[in-house]
């Protein structure tokens, strides 16, 4: 009996987070940051980790509270903990531009690799860029490829135009200039305006 009723109340406890998750919610998508901010914030301190990250991200954009980047990382880094892959990703930026706390480019490739293995494929590009000018790692344009192709396929535009420079230049791969028209042209296709410039700079436009 003691066993079915610590369930219960535990089933019950998830239903109104949710509840109140979604309340949160729905008072960001009408611009009430303040009643979302609260929500998230009281949400954030029983531990959940969707709304940690929320709260970072209001922390950081100033919706709801002031600004406060040492606020936002110390709840992206909490959610980051648990496996959030967003907050892995903000954890990683904020260490690689030294905002709310110090800057390190070795923790900040720590944390994008660690997302982009789970699929989170900005931090993939992230990590190629990392790999490519060796920050916070060896320099490797062999790795650097690897991992702007599999942001490329997910269809990270900002990957496509970087795999296809890697390939005009052969950078870590044969030199291919089908393959690089190719990359090029997808992420101008989608609409990256860099790849758009890169696309008649390299001459393409000509071809």
């Amino acid at each position: 009996m003691i066993k079915k009723i610590f369930f219960a109340l535990i089933l019950f406890g998830n239903i109104l987070l949710a509840q109140t998750f979604d309340e949160a919610i729905e008072a960001l998508k009408q611009k009430e940051y303040e009643k979302a901010y609260t929500t998230f914030l009281t949400l954030a301190r029983q531990g959940d980790i969707k709304s940690q990250y929320n709260v970072a991200l209001m922390y950081k954009n100033a919706l709801g509270t002031p600004q406060d980047h040492f606020k936002a990382f110390y709840w992206f880094r909490k959610s980051a903990l648990s496996g959030y892959l967003d907050s892995q990703y903000n954890t990683a930026w904020l260490y690689m531009n030294g905002m709310g706390t110090y800057q390190s480019f070795p923790k900040a490739y720590f944390w994008f690799l660690k997302a982009a293995r789970s699929g989170h494929m900005l931090s993939a590009n992230n990590v190629a860029l990392m790999y490519l000018h060796g920050k916070g790692v060896k320099q490797d344009y062999q790795k650097a490829a690897y991992w702007f192709e599999k942001a490329a396929y997910d269809g990270i535009v900002l990957a496509q135009n970087n795999l296809g420079l890697m390939y005009y230049n052969g950078d870590g791969v044969p030199k291919d200039l089908e393959k690089a028209k190719h990359w090029i042209e997808v992420a101008k296709n989608n609409g990256f305006e860099l790849a758009r410039e890169n696309w008649i700079k390299l001459g393409f436009d000509t071809n």
